[in-house]
């Protein structure tokens, strides 16, 4: 893509520690513009961890401070000051390298595009960056071309590296190997650029299971590019700073920002009553601390259910049961509502840090799906029926595909990335409203599908669908609950 003289990418980022600065490096093919700016590094303390060692040190040492929403921020010039504070607290705070802090607070990142003429101003990035690395001759451009020759696999995990380096705000050489780290490095960036502390905490470990399509025959309704919308704001709008906020608390069973990870107080109707819960948490939970466990696995094996049913319970037993546990077993009129609720809902009022940046993704996401679309629709027309061919080889087209590709992979994962056991800044509270969002809606369209002459059976985080029109299922099912059309997987 020709650029203007004044067009330059941002192609290094060093702080400078005896100068207390940051030198970041704009480029292009003809020239290389250097301007550095002021900068003081620091590190992001959840309160939990502010015991005496810490505090004597901060005093020993004298470094400036200041409070955010839950825990403290201290800066240093001397970054091994930081690290060594982060050693005193067992590498649980947020430390990231001076050069991205300053790069996230400004909202730059590596190879991003800029007009740089007497004032600097970040642009949308239009094509491939003009630039030239230092271990290879020619454009970036040119390098991909060759590239693409030899080896397109080669090619493609060259171009990951450079567009994970802008996404993650990263130098080449840091970044994280493997995806949880990505998702990890993602996420730990949002909680940076919005002063929200969480200690970090000791991975547990996560198996990763994948439960296994053993209905072959049947259509996988894909939900992944479903959830991140859906958590985001305005609709369920999920996050660390927006779960149980002081706000909104509900008032009744009547608020639309109840979450169905709600615990709902009602005694029940009749005798001997079975049933299984939408929330399988709650159901091993049960299962595992309440008497009866012999009657519910007979009672499991002999009905052929999915999973272990909770009870038996009789007339006048009170319990607290999910949501939509318990809207089913009033509606059935097995049980009525009582009062002593265990409530949790989301903030109505403020989009949290987590949905804007999701959004932003989902915006990249669009932007980028549209240049492929011109590359596209202009190769059709210079090139005819062999223009899969020149696409092939092109190496804008594949820049901007494997931004689409890298950038849906952190959109969709995240979510499921909350509820992982692995992830370091594991919430409890937030991982149960997702969860329990999962659930709520897959049930949903195991209940569409059901009344709309189909069949469908909830398989992990998707939905198994049994039917003779899906396409029509799936859309007419967004339609009514006014949601993002899940993917049809076939």
């Amino acid at each position: 893509m020709p650029y203007t003289s004044s067009t330059f990418y941002l192609s290094n980022a060093e702080y400078l520690q005896e100068k207390r600065r940051v030198s970041i490096e704009f480029s292009n093919l003809n020239d290389t513009k250097r301007i550095s700016f002021t900068f003081i590094p620091f590190i992001l303390i959840h309160n939990s961890l502010l015991k005496s060692p810490f505090l004597a040190f901060l005093k020993q040492n004298r470094l400036k401070s200041e409070k955010v929403f839950n825990g403290l921020k201290v800066f240093s010039f001397d970054f091994s000051v930081l690290k060594e504070i982060n050693s005193l607290i067992e590498n649980k705070g947020i430390l990231l390298s001076p050069e991205r802090q300053f790069l996230l607070l400004r909202n730059w990142s590596f190879f991003d595009e800029f007009e740089v003429n007497g004032e600097i101003k970040k642009k949308q990035l239009e094509g491939i960056p003009e630039i030239a690395f230092n271990f290879a001759s020619g454009s970036l451009k040119e390098n991909l071309s060759e590239m693409l020759v030899f080896s397109k696999q080669n090619t493609k995990e060259f171009l990951s590296k450079l567009i994970l380096s802008n996404v993650l705000c990263t130098k080449l050489i840091d970044l994280p190997k493997s995806k949880s780290h990505i998702l990890d490095s993602f996420i730990e960036s949002v909680l940076f650029k919005n002063n929200f502390v969480l200690p970090k905490k000791q991975a547990k470990f996560d198996s990763g299971f994948v439960e296994k399509n053993r209905f072959k025959d049947l259509k996988k309704v894909d939900f992944s590019f479903v959830w991140p919308v859906l958590f985001s704001f305005p609709f369920y709008n999920l996050g660390f700073n927006s779960v149980n906020c002081s706000c909104c608390k509900p008032d009744s069973l009547n608020e639309k920002n109840i979450l169905p990870s709600s615990l709902i107080e009602i005694k029940f109707l009749e005798e001997g009553i079975y049933f299984e819960s939408t929330n399988s948490e709650f159901s091993s939970f049960f299962h595992s601390n309440s008497s009866g466990k012999e009657k519910r696995l007979k009672r499991k094996n002999e009905w052929n259910l999915h999973g272990i049913p909770l009870g038996p319970f009789f007339r006048n037993d009170v319990l607290r049961v999910p949501l939509n546990d318990a809207v089913r077993l009033v509606q059935e009129e097995k049980a009525v509502f009582l009062s002593d609720h265990n409530l949790s809902w989301f903030c109505r009022k403020k989009e949290n840090f987590l949905s804007i940046e999701l959004n932003e993704l989902n915006k990249k996401i669009v932007f980028f799906d549209k240049k492929l679309t011109e590359i596209e629709k202009n190769s059709i027309k210079e090139n005819g029926i062999g223009f899969s061919l020149f696409l092939d080889s092109s190496p804008e087209f594949n820049f901007f595909s494997e931004f689409v590709v890298l950038l849906k992979s952190i959109f969709s994962s995240t979510p499921f990335h909350l509820i992982s056991l692995s992830f370091v800044f594991f919430d409890a509270d937030l991982a149960c409203a997702v969860r329990s969002v999962f659930s709520s809606v897959l049930l949903k369209f195991n209940e569409f599908s059901n009344l709309n002459s189909s069949k469908s059976f909830i398989s992990s985080n998707n939905v198994l669908l049994d039917s003779d029109n899906p396409l029509k299922v799936i859309s007419d099912f967004s339609k009514n609950q006014n949601l993002p059309v899940p993917e049809l997987v076939v």
